[in-house]
Order: structure tokens, then sequence, then C-alpha cells
């Protein structure tokens, strides 16, 4: 009877706590409800459970990180999200949240590893492990957001000839884009993207708006060149085609001055661990000698 009324007395306790941190009746979750980013969260939570249920999980911290005063934090956060292409379609509210689930996770599996094989709790483990956890999903977005923009990199200046073959076959941009959106047989980040483009100009938005879309999601030094481009051709009336090729050709020009550069550092920066490798080997082959010739043993 006494651990029934304990468990109602728990269970009570975890209701409360929700419901004072459980958001206010007129609040307005800040998810799109329009666009790719809403079009992603549908899909995922149709078919994933486990989106649902993290979604489900994070929904009042997302509530309590949005009313964090981190403005500066959560501009730059939306900007890395865009980088990776907004993984789930997150909000920087839910990304921090689920950061902290994460955590919370992490932690709950070294506090049971420590009772377990330390035969005790570690606050030190749990703490550290929070902290590791809670870091973890902003180091995969970070690297999420490098890949995914050295992919965008890397094709951009193929889909630029493709684009200007179809524009020089006689098709119009949106035409040209379908053509190479649905011709692609590697899909990718750039292809999303472009698909994502191409969606928003078959719903009515304006291609130069739809670019600077593109251009605000992907945030890729050579794709912004190729967007201005376009956008001044369609300001002065140059034919697309020839601007794009000529964007095909800057681009690979680029690339190629960059991989020149970081090769011409490649030397500077491995002069350090060279160094390391040479003083190890020195005290390798001389070491023996030189102790002998402290403890006079030489003679």
């Amino acid at each position: 009877m006494f651990a029934l009324a304990a468990v109602i007395v728990f269970a009570a306790a975890i209701f409360l706590a929700v419901w004072s941190l459980a958001p206010d009746p007129g609040w307005v979750d800040p998810a799109p409800r329009r666009g790719f980013i809403a079009h992603r969260r549908e899909e995922l939570m149709a078919s994933s459970p486990l989106y649902r249920l993290v979604g489900t999980l994070i929904y009042i911290p997302a509530y309590q990180c949005g009313r964090l005063p981190v403005r500066g934090f959560r501009a730059q956060l939306t900007v890395a999200l865009a980088r990776a292409g907004h993984p789930g379609g997150w909000t920087p509210d839910e990304f921090m949240a689920l950061s902290g689930l994460v955590g919370m996770a992490f932690s709950l599996v070294s506090g049971a590893f420590a009772m377990v094989w330390l035969e005790g709790s570690s606050a030190v483990l749990m703490g550290v492990a929070f902290t590791l956890g809670t870091a973890t999903p902003f180091f995969w977005l970070e690297d999420r957001g490098v890949r995914r923009l050295t992919h965008v990199n890397r094709h951009l200046p193929f889909a630029l000839d493709l684009l200007s073959l179809a524009l020089g076959a006689g098709l119009d941009f949106v035409g040209a884009l379908a053509q190479v959106v649905e011709r692609d047989t590697a899909p990718g980040p750039l292809v999303e993207e472009m698909h994502y483009t191409l969606q928003e100009m078959r719903l009515g938005v304006t291609r130069k708006q739809a670019l600077l879309n593109l251009r605000e999601r992907v945030q890729s030094e050579y794709l912004n060149m190729v967007v201005a481009a376009i956008i001044q051709a369609e300001q002065m009336g140059t034919p697309l085609s020839q601007v794009l090729r000529i964007q095909a050709q800057a681009s690979r020009l680029k690339r190629t001055q960059r991989a020149e550069r970081v090769a011409a550092e490649s030397g500077v920066k491995i002069l350090f661990p060279l160094m390391t490798i040479l003083v190890a080997v020195f005290l390798t082959l001389f070491g023996p000698v030189m102790i002998r010739y402290a403890n006079g043993d030489l003679f």
C-alpha cells in the first residue's frame, strides 16, 4: 500500500512539473507551416516513429529554449542548420532541446555504467557525459554542413554545364532545371536543393526570390556568384546559357586555385609533425648513449 502511494505521489509530482513547464495556451509553434522544411517535417512525421517520439519528447524543452535570451546563438544556429540542409526540419530551439535530450541520455548511460562497473554513482562522470552528449549534435551538425558544402561546390560546375546545354537547346530556365533534376542519376545535396528551387518556382515564386532562397539555404561562395550572375543577366537581358557556361568555368578555376593554395600550405602545416618525428627518432637513437654518458659508463 505504501509503495502504491509513493508511485502515485511521484507520478503526480512529474505531472505537476511537466504542467508548469508546458507552453502557454496562446503560444504558437515557430515551426514553418509552408515550404520545403514543412514538407520534410511532414514526410518524416508520417514515415518515422522515432521522429514522432523525439518530436514529442522535445516539444516542451523546445518551448523553454525559445524563452532563453540567446538571440545571437540562435541566429548562428539558424545558419548552421541551413548549411546542413535543415536535418529533420528542426528549428533552432528544437535542435537545442534535442542536444539537451542527447546529453541526458549520455548522462543516464554513464550513471548506469558507474553503478554497475564502478560500484557507485559518479557525479563527475555524469557531468562530463552530459557535456559531451550535449555537444555531440553540434559537432555532427558542423560536420554535416562541411560535407554538404563540399559536395555542392564539387558538383556545381557539372550542373551548370547541363543547365547551359538545356538552355542552348531551347528550353526555358524552369524546363532546363527540371531536366537537370529529373535526369541526374546521382542524387545529392545540390540536386536536392535544385529540386526545392524548382518546386518553389512551379508554385508561383519568382525566379529571383527562389534563387535568393537557394543562396540562403546553401551558404556557398561559388553558388552566391552563380545566383548573382543569373539575377544580373535577367535584369540586363543577357542569354543565360552563356552566363552559366562562364560561371561553370569560373567555378572550376576557383576550385583549382583553392586546391593549389591548400597544396602550398600543406608543406608548412606538415613541418611541425615532421620535426616531432625527427626529435622522437633522435631520442630513440641517441638517448641510450646520452644516458650512459651521463652515468660515466662510456669511459
